[in-house]
């Protein structure tokens, strides 16, 4: 092909005309479309596919489900391959040039040293290894196997298992008590397991036949499948990080691999003939990511604040969560937007703050000029007021999503927006950053108190009130804080068993059940909600340096080029540098960047923020490393296509819950072979294995507790298969050590039967090492100790002692709440006490408890029907009814209560005297024409009891009890089609209740025969 001369005078273009036209079709058609044109379409592939993941990965729920992030991986790989074919059609242009790489560029690849080391490291942990070399590397994640694995090293796992599909079938594993998850000590787990020390790798293993070699090799992640698509996003994230800091905008004749130093004028469009100035092309690119991310972070908040006003239950008023169930209409709504967890959608919104501020106040942030006397005056004003609009719509979404980590994180990136601004040069900084420190200072906290006092103004009462109550909280309960700190403590197990190479990327959530601290609970952690904590637990000390290495490196270049910037980037830099630094202190106690919407803006932003530093320059490269370049872009873009495709691939329900219950042992198996360790699976092998020998069922449940020792169903299921065997000691010493790291009725199948059928479901040995459980529990102060020791004596008939820990407990409750709760309940069970003054304890308790909370009708209530009605002392029971009511609390429900107390205590007129009462205060109350109605209804008086019934169904409607006591009284005075009609509506209201249903067929008969000659 012919080189065509390049200039912009008159001449030279009439003499590329005559060359071009003396050119054959094909060869004008290559020279235009294929270089200039095909560049131009590249560059506006790259931008339009950008600004369209800056807009997607928000919008799809924060991109959290595998069919959001495999789209975004797929086409961020798409676009690299965009960026090779840019790269190949600017070679034929680079010629003439010749010289080596700039120092700029040296040093980029320095800095993406450690991210190649990193990414080769990950790739190492899939890697199945011999026994004898994980044994080495990693002796934890070895002994694990040994535990998981029956036989493991020295035969392969679960081999006498069929791999064709199994007509077995498994037991329900009741999920209503999940699979616990807690830190056994190593004492116990070596109690549990009698291993007392980790065996090394067996001589036979490495004599195994050929074929069973690839069985038994294992790798050092804990669940591969996880770090395959924890890795998968890392390297989409890498692959976009080289996207922003290096693909070549304008002509090809710039570098390749680096980009070149802001320009020292950001000015006007320059046309070199018909191709666009590349330095201009550079500042467009820029300037059009960051309107994208204003404009994009204006409409997620202004979503977040506009479903807030209009909850119905559902993120964008659509969507229900997989961990929800079901739609929370009820539920008081936090702004969260597209996002499922309000946290990760305020720090979103903080990662964009301080730009939108900048913008603000400094008019240039998408004019990048150089001189502020260069900006025109209309458009300084009107960027200003768009920014400043974004500004206060961010910070009206950030208030209302209640997230106070996002609060705080926004605090801290303006506090290093202007702790950076004022201190560059003055004649270096337009705007904002022309100010002294000090002048900077002194307005800088009025102005954000201004904002503040704006934002609240436009929240409105409900706003306030809802930001007053989680303010309030911080101060009071800091539940959130306790709950994240409350993991953290499994980090320091998993890395003193992990130090070096972690337990796999992406598989702390698999791991962590093993360290879990006791008491266990039905809450589940799939992060760690401190990123830091979980990187280092997941890749140990290794990968944890390499990720330092790499982030130090780009640190140190945004530090060392903020200063070196020119005047029209300082602004931006500065913006950007305190959006980095909002995320680096929001992970310390949340997850953000395992979200991929914040984790793409997190990226785009440091890309963005390295590309504005860059000052090297690389010249066109000699002919051979033109050619080094081809083969390279061809490569990288074969490599990209491969990604691309398998990104595709990934799909279906988010982890975990695309783990479903095995439903053979094959798929049992299969579970195990995928994630070791998870304890679920050992638990369905054993539900499977019916002709299994009692020494494979113990083995089974033994390497579960291996794996989960806080599981309370795996520890009855142990302790059950003990007492089959005969060993009725250590059964019930399980039982006790299961009651007492679960110390809840719910999760013990045996303690639910013990509240319906009373104290014969339990024998007396059973009986005595549940108690015993309880008591160790509440020795330790493991929360729900109480309840379930005081519900235990009562379930059993020992109100003595039930009322004895209520009150011993409330006696050290500190918080008046918790402590009202036990006197209550203390009063309770003292009361059903007839013997030992058991009365006089429950009145002494219970006015203690009005005396803490005398609002409150509850002490009132219990005094008047649990103490004075069984005394038949109706007189106590009106005083202190009456100074209930002249204490504020509820006037309807005390009546109510008196009303109650002397019908128990036999004084009939005085309980319709309260009931009239009680109707007269209230008449549109359910209760208290409902109550009445049944008071008619005890005294046969069958009219009155129709009309206050009717009155009650009237205002609830979808009462089954008032339809079948409505149903009762019709019948009484002989209406039996309206009785039928009543009947029919209760039945069809509560069809599982079988009194209403026998009922109604009962009167069916009976009308039937009374027709009948």
């Amino acid at each position: 092909m012919r080189k065509i001369p390049y200039g912009n005078s008159t001449k030279q273009r009439q003499e590329n005309a005559v060359i071009v036209s003396s050119l054959p079709t094909q060869g004008r058609l290559a020279s235009f479309v294929s270089a200039r044109q095909l560049r131009r379409l590249c560059d506006r592939v790259f931008i339009s596919g950008l600004l369209f993941l800056i807009l997607f990965t928000p919008l799809a729920f924060g991109a959290a489900h595998p069919w959001a992030f495999s789209l975004m991986e797929a086409l961020i790989f798409l676009l690299v391959v965009v960026w090779m074919g840019k790269l190949l059609l600017g070679t034929k242009e680079q010629e003439d040039g010749k010289m080596e790489e700039g120092i700029a560029g040296r040093r980029l690849s320095r800095m993406f040293l450690p991210l190649a080391f990193f990414i080769g490291f990950v790739f190492f942990q899939l890697v199945p290894l011999p026994p004898a070399l994980l044994f080495v590397l990693s002796p934890s994640t070895y002994e694990l196997y040994t535990q998981t694995f029956p036989g493991w090293p020295d035969r392969v796992p679960y081999a006498s298992i069929a791999s064709v599909a199994s007509d077995t079938s498994i037991a329900s594993i009741a999920t209503d008590a999940p699979v616990a998850s807690v830190a056994s000590t190593a004492s116990i787990a070596k109690d549990e397991t009698e291993t007392a020390s980790t065996p090394g790798p067996q001589s036979d293993t490495l004599h195994a036949p050929r074929s069973t070699l690839h069985a038994l090799w294992r790798s050092l992640s804990l669940a591969p499948l996880l770090t395959f698509t924890n890795l998968f996003k890392f390297l989409a994230y890498t692959a976009l990080l080289l996207l922003v800091l290096f693909y070549p905008f304008g002509s090809a004749s710039r570098q390749q691999l680096a980009l070149p130093s802001p320009p020292p004028s950001w000015g006007r469009t320059k046309e070199r003939g018909n191709s666009l100035d590349p330095r201009e092309a550079e500042m467009r690119f820029v300037r059009t990511v960051l309107l994208a991310i204003l404009c994009t972070g204006l409409f997620i908040a202004v979503l977040g604040v506009v479903q807030e006003f209009t909850w119905n239950g559902k993120i964008l008023w659509f969507f229900v969560p997989y961990d929800w169930g079901e739609p929370h209409p009820g539920l008081t709504p936090r702004a969260s937007g597209p996002f499922v967890n309000p946290n990760h959608f305020a720090n979103y919104l903080a990662l964009i703050f301080p730009l939108a501020i900048t913008g603000a106040l400094s008019g240039g942030l998408l004019t990048l000029q150089r001189r502020r006397k260069t900006l025109s005056p209309s458009t300084s004003g009107a960027e200003r007021i768009f920014c400043g609009f974004v500004v206060l719509t961010l910070t009206l979404a950030i208030l209302l999503s209640l997230s106070r980590g996002g609060w705080i994180g926004t605090v801290v990136g303006m506090s290093i927006l202007f702790w950076v601004s004022p201190s560059s040069p003055l004649e270096r900084s337009p705007g904002v950053g022309c100010q002294p420190k000090r002048l900077i200072a002194r307005f800088a906290l009025p102005g954000c108190f201004l904002l503040l006092a704006l934002a609240l103004f436009f929240l409105g009462p409900a706003g306030r009130s809802q930001v007053d109550v989680r303010l309030e909280q911080t101060v009071t309960e800091d539940q959130g804080l306790e709950g994240r700190a409350a993991v953290w403590p499994s980090f320091l197990g998993m890395v003193r068993d992990f130090p070096l190479l972690g337990v796999g990327l992406g598989a702390w959530p698999e791991l962590w059940p093993h360290y879990r601290q006791p008491p266990w609970s039905r809450g589940w952690y799939s992060e760690a909600h401190n990123d830091y904590v979980q990187v280092f637990a997941e890749t140990g000390v290794l990968g944890f340096a390499l990720l330092l290495w790499f982030f130090w490196q780009g640190g140190r270049r945004l530090y060392d080029g903020l200063w070196q910037a020119s005047p029209g980037t300082f602004p931006v830099l500065a913006a950007l540098l305190a959006a980095l630094g909002t995320m680096a202190f929001h992970e310390f106690v949340d997850f953000n960047l395992q979200i991929p919407a914040n984790a793409f803006l997190f990226t785009l932003l440091f890309g963005l923020a390295l590309r504005l530093t860059e000052s090297g320059v690389r010249r066109p490269a000699s002919g051979v490393r033109r050619l080094f370049q081809v083969s390279v872009a061809v490569g990288v873009a074969v490599l990209a296509l491969t990604l691309c495709l398998l990104a595709v691939r990934q799909g279906g329900p988010p982890y975990p819950y695309n783990i479903k219950d095995p439903d053979s042992p094959v798929e049992a198996r299969e579970l195990l072979l995928s994630y070791p360790a998870r304890s679920s699976g050992h638990l369905a092998l054993f539900l499977s294995q019916d002709e299994a020998t009692p020494a494979d069922q113990l083995q089974e449940l033994e390497a579960g507790l291996w794996l989960d020792p806080l599981n309370p169903l795996i520890h009855d299921l142990y302790a059950a298969v003990l007492a089959e065997q005969g060993r009725e000691d250590e059964a019930m010493q399980e039982m006790t050590r299961s009651v007492s790291l679960a110390p809840s009725f719910g999760a013990h199948l045996y303690l639910s039967g013990l509240q319906e059928e009373g104290p014969s479901s339990l024998s007396e040995a059973e009986a005595a090492a549940v108690e015993e459980g309880f008591k160790q529990a509440l020795n330790s102060s493991y929360e729900g100790a109480v309840g379930g020791l005081g519900t235990f004596y009562t379930a059993v008939k020992h109100f003595a002692e039930a009322g004895k820990v209520y009150e011993d407990a409330a006696v050290r409750e500190e918080e008046s709440e918790v402590q009202l709760s036990y006197l209550l309940n203390a009063g309770l069970a003292y009361a059903r006490t007839e013997e030992g003054g058991g009365r006089e304890k429950a009145e002494t308790l219970l006015r203690q408890a009005a005396t803490i909370a005398p609002q409150d009708p509850r002490p009132y209530q219990y005094l008047a029907v649990q103490v004075f009605a069984p005394r038949g002392d109706v007189a106590s029971a009106k005083a202190v009814i009456a100074e209930g009511i002249k204490n504020r609390a509820d006037t309807l429900s005390l009546t109510l209560s008196l009303a109650e107390a002397a019908q128990k205590a036999g004084d009939r007129r005085e309980a319709r005297a309260a009931l009239e009462k009680a109707l007269a205060f209230k008449q549109s109350s359910f209760e208290a024409n409902f109550r009445l109605g049944l008071f008619y209804l005890q005294e046969k008086n069958f009219d009155r009891a129709v009309l206050s019934l009717r009155k009650a169904t009237d205002l609830r409607p979808n009462d089954a009890s008032a339809f079948y006591q409505l149903g009762v009284a019709e019948e009484g005075r002989y209406q039996f089609f309206t009785a039928q009609k009543a009947y029919a509506r209760a039945v069809q209201l509560a069809p599982d209740n079988t009194g209403f249903q026998s009922r109604y067929e009962a009167l069916q008969r009976k009308v039937a025969e009374q027709k009948s000659p």
